[in-house]
């Protein structure tokens, strides 16, 4: 499988891919982060209804969540890609500065061939 795109399309996996990792090990209110949704007057009363599905469907409480090594495949392969495109893009988010993508999914990780 191939695919190419810009910059931009790249960034914009990378923060799908973000939120769906995120998600997917219970920090439901990343979905505030979303750039559709920053500047909404009803934030405050969505937040308290987020965190009152989280509680339901995850067990966890406002802040709390699974970390990226106690989660599903699917989470790991989206993470795994993430890193990925970080590191080509120079978008590195990761607070302790690593900038090769490590591997948590037991699925090969994705690479990345350049063209010309």
């Amino acid at each position: 499988m191939k695919l190419e795109i810009t910059q931009e399309q790249a960034e914009v996996i990378i923060d799908a891919l973000d939120m769906y990792a995120r998600i997917g090990i219970g920090q439901f209110e990343e979905v505030f982060r979303h750039r559709s949704w920053r500047l909404e007057p009803w934030r405050s009363q969505a937040r308290e209804h987020v965190n009152i599905a989280k509680k339901i469907v995850t067990g966890f409480n406002s802040g709390a969540s699974n970390s990226i090594t106690n989660t599903d495949e699917w989470n790991m392969i989206a993470y795994d890609i993430q890193q990925l495109l970080e590191a080509e893009t120079g978008k590195n988010r990761r607070p302790w500065g690593k900038t090769e993508p490590m591997q948590w999914a037991k699925h090969k990780l994705a690479k990345i061939i350049k063209e010309g």
